[in-house]
């Protein structure tokens, strides 16, 4: 898992960081094991859900230890979507008309004051921006309150997060927002300053 999240995606990698220095000091040994190879390749073909729903825990686990030395008073919560091109005809890419080309669609929510990738959802290419955005986060927002209640949460995403269930599951989970909502004529009318 280290290997993945450092870059190193192909499993014979594994063979040449033995001995990294990086790797054996975060998981205190010598060496990582032997036949690193082989233990990688059968580990990438037997991922299963519940496998992957552990992975979800992967970044969170991380924090925690940067807060067993630090615990910050708040978070800011990033929620943001992207689009990743593909070229070929890779599973679920799809053309997406916002970005006007083929690709993938992900989602993922950062530690705004670090810039900490939390968590990560690969999405299908033309799914819209909010697409599943509750259900992606309750699973953060679970876990800080959780581990750490005393941390006051902010939540920050632009207009394509602007929905009653994410609000709902916010205010469900005591945390602060800050979503851009679109210009629009009723919003407008009631501003003070008119933005038409």
């Amino acid at each position: 898992m280290y290997t993945t999240i450092a870059g190193y995606h192909t499993d014979d990698a594994s063979d040449h960081l033995r001995q990294d220095p990086a790797f054996t000091q975060i998981l205190g040994k010598k060496a990582l094991a032997s036949h690193s190879q082989p233990t990688i390749y059968r580990c990438l073909n037997h991922f299963d859900i519940k496998m992957l729903e552990k992975l979800d825990y992967l970044l969170l686990d991380f924090v925690a230890k940067a807060y067993a030395v630090s615990q910050p008073e708040y978070v800011v919560l990033d929620v943001d979507s992207t689009h990743i091109d593909t070229h070929g005809q890779q599973e679920n890419s799809a053309y997406n008309f916002h970005y006007g080309t083929a690709g993938y669609h992900p989602l993922m929510v950062f530690d705004g004051l670090t810039g900490d990738l939390l968590k990560v959802e690969l999405r299908k290419g033309s799914v819209y921006t909010s697409r599943n955005v509750a259900a992606f986060l309750k699973l953060v927002l679970h876990w800080f309150r959780s581990k750490f209640p005393d941390i006051q949460l902010i939540l920050r995403g632009d207009s394509g997060f602007a929905t009653p269930e994410l609000y709902e599951l916010l205010e469900d989970f005591d945390v602060y927002y800050v979503i851009r909502l679109k210009l629009n004529a009723r919003l407008s009318a009631c501003s003070r300053y008119n933005l038409s």
